[in-house]
């Protein structure tokens, strides 16, 4: 995400900071709203399976609904839909945080003030202060090792006042010690097929509920956790995952990536 919103994967860097946040947000939020849909659909279609009325897969209100759409469930007490959305409410708060942060750089250029802005940042999130609209701040300290990370790569300094802050402080370096395998590892012939499943991990992360968790849930219904055919169920759950998941990269996510870097790229 640093890369990107650094200009390294993503947009010039001589875009303006709201032009960068739109672009990062239209790789959430299309392919999310899709993904929402589905489940929506799926959820109305196997109501009669599960006893339950179909109006129960629709949001209860327009504010619910609102906030699911919009990524803010947690913000006004609303359940989540999409089960995964949790993290997705986090990243698009991640990516409002950096947006202020860049715009501070086109109008104040000292990269100093704007880290140790993150670093205080981290602190009030490790102190407990991420209640209500600073509810991104939870998970800020775990993204400044991003920040961190991205910083030593590129400098070649180390920073380890930021790094310590954060309690994941021994996985941000074992990233950069490991840094100078990363193409070699994903390159090599084992490790292959985890690269092409890298490429759709995305419509991974977001139907493996919906799709997934339905066959696997009607599996269960026949086979208990104690035969051996729970086995079976288990490779029929990732097989699923991994087909459906493929599919809505193929004509969901991968035809909008394309429209989204043709138009901002």
């Amino acid at each position: 995400m640093t890369f990107s919103m650094h200009g390294e994967d993503g947009p010039p860097f001589g875009l303006s900071s709201i032009t960068v946040t739109i672009f990062m947000l239209g790789r959430i939020f299309p392919v999310y709203w899709c993904a929402l849909v589905a489940q929506i659909v799926l959820q109305a279609v196997s109501s009669p399976f599960n006893q339950t009325p179909w109006r129960q897969a629709l949001p209860a209100s327009l504010p619910e609904a609102l906030a699911n759409f919009l990524l803010l469930e947690p913000y006004f007490g609303f359940s989540s839909r999409l089960m995964v959305s949790w993290s997705l409410v986090y990243e698009w708060g991640f990516y409002v945080l950096m947006a202020a942060g860049l715009l501070y750089l086109r109008i104040q250029p000292k990269r100093e003030v704007a880290f140790l802005g993150g670093i205080l940042l981290a602190l009030a999130g490790l102190l407990g202060f991420h209640c209500g609209i600073l509810l991104p701040l939870k998970f800020w300290p775990e993204f400044m090792i991003g920040v961190c990370v991205f910083a030593f790569l590129q400098n070649g300094r180390p920073l380890w006042r930021g790094l310590v802050l954060a309690p994941s402080v021994g996985f941000g370096l074992l990233l950069c010690i490991l840094h100078k395998w990363d193409k070699p590892l994903s390159g090599s012939k084992p490790l292959r097929w985890l690269r092409r499943v890298g490429l759709f991990s995305y419509s991974l992360y977001l139907v493996h509920v919906p799709f997934g968790g339905a066959f696997r849930n009607l599996c269960m219904r026949f086979v208990s956790e104690t035969s051996p055919g729970f086995a079976i169920v288990q490779i029929g759950y990732v097989t699923t995952c991994l087909i459906t998941a493929y599919v809505f990269h193929r004509f969901v996510e991968a035809p909008w990536e394309k429209f989204r870097k043709s138009t901002f790229c």
